[in-house]
């Protein structure tokens, strides 16, 4: 069995007691809060990939 592993980030912003969370809008879970993140291309670091989605 082939797997394909690609690299993707969840992340969470946290300020004291208060995390920010978004409303998943499409696919599986649909309508529920869910922290930020999506897919790392292959020309960028985890760090700048998850500074694109909070921004």
């Amino acid at each position: 069995m082939d797997f394909n592993i690609k690299n993707c980030t969840l992340c969470y912003s946290i300020k004291g007691e208060q995390i920010l969370l978004g409303i998943k809008k499409k696919g599986f879970g649909k309508g529920n809060l869910n922290g930020f993140g999506g897919h790392v291309e292959d020309n960028e670091t985890i760090k700048n990939s998850n500074i694109q989605v909070i921004m």
